[in-house]
């Protein structure tokens, strides 16, 4: 990560640095400026002193050196003096993004013993790593105990309460007011779609299954919408720029919201996908974009059912999965009596994943 040439360009407008890699990337004058680290500009807790507005309207840079330790640049019209470590801005410049693409070809089940998680410090790093990387991770043999999804949330973050409670039972009763509480097949789906925002990881843990079928299916929604769009790139373009509505009612409670099947950032990269046949309602897209938009719709759900995708397995008695609900559709086969299957749910969400995850790599 050392610096071995630079050059001023534009008239000390934007800077040019090579690394003893090969590496090359350009900053401009401005964003360097912005992004000094001295005490004059940055508090000891991080958070910056400046705002935009006190820095000068034109900068650019008068000059420039470079050691083993970083980069130091002289500011003009103000003189200011700044110094980059040569590590930090290397890693801006070529950012290593921990998110990794899979399909059954290329990912078996992610699983952890729980033990090793819960009392090693990097056990718990390796599993949120699973989690950060791929969206989804077991947890072998956690205990059987009522309200253990909720503790084992903890170890991470906060549990986010819903109307389905701070811990929810997921197994067939009569009456249900979701399909999740029978033994129905559930097409693979991210989960409350229609709250604001929906909960970014959803916890399911098995204390009991002794049913013939329930199997549980997860697909890479990323995977499945990188796949559309090299397939129809207009398919790709009317699940990402219309926003359709989703609803849960009950006799307590009436949610609603409204989201892109695909939600992509302004750059293209994927955000979210959100994705739930029970609960989407009629669509109030422009008439004239329906057909198209129906078709948009029905080739997404296709690739969603191919089975080079579609992650199966059976949950054991002590096994728990965790899905990034932002990211990864989870479903299950249908399953019939001569048993029981019992599992208990929580959510939570990704920001407190990911900086107990920064904490620990």
């Amino acid at each position: 990560m050392i610096i071995s040439d630079i050059a001023l360009n534009e008239n000390g407008k934007k800077m040019e640095a090579a690394w003893e890699d090969g590496h090359r990337a350009s900053f401009h004058a401005i964003w360097l400026r912005d992004n000094c680290s001295c005490s004059e500009c940055l508090h000891s807790n991080g958070q910056k002193l400046t705002n935009i507005v006190d820095l000068p309207t034109a900068i650019n840079i008068a000059s420039a050196t470079f050691d083993d330790g970083g980069l130091h640049l002289v500011f003009a019209p103000d003189d200011h003096l700044s110094r980059f470590d040569a590590a930090w801005l290397r890693n801006f410049a070529a950012p290593t993004t921990p998110v990794q693409l899979w399909d059954t070809e290329t990912l078996s089940v992610a699983t952890l013993s729980r033990d090793y998680a819960k009392t090693h410090a990097i056990g718990l790093a390796e599993w949120l790593d699973l989690v950060v990387r791929y969206g989804c991770a077991v947890l072998r043999d956690s205990p059987r105990e009522e309200g253990a999804v909720c503790k084992i949330a903890e170890w991470f973050g906060y549990v986010r309460e819903t109307n389905y409670g701070r811990l929810f039972d997921v197994k067939a009763i009569a009456n249900p007011n979701n399909l999740a509480y029978t033994g129905m097949a559930l097409p693979v789906h991210t989960d409350n779609p229609y709250r604001d925002p929906p909960p970014g990881l959803q916890l399911l843990h098995c204390l009991h299954n002794a049913v013939a079928g329930g199997d549980s299916i997860l697909v890479d929604g990323f995977m499945a919408a990188k796949i559309l769009r090299e397939e129809d790139k207009t398919h790709w373009q009317a699940l990402s720029m219309n926003s359709v509505p989703f609803r849960f009612s009950d006799d307590s409670t009436d949610l609603r919201s409204r989201l892109p099947i695909l939600d992509v950032a302004p750059n293209g990269d994927m955000r979210a996908v959100n994705f739930n046949n029970r609960s989407i309602t009629a669509l109030d897209i422009p008439d004239e974009d329906i057909p198209d938009y129906y078709a948009a719709y029905r080739h997404f759900a296709e690739i969603l059912e191919r089975p080079k995708l579609r992650l199966c397995f059976k949950l054991e008695d002590g096994d728990l999965f965790i899905v990034n609900n932002r990211r990864v559709l989870h479903g299950r086969e249908s399953f019939k009596g001569g048993g029981t299957r019992h599992l208990q749910g929580c959510y939570a969400d990704n920001d407190a994943l990911l900086a107990k995850w920064r904490m620990l790599i």
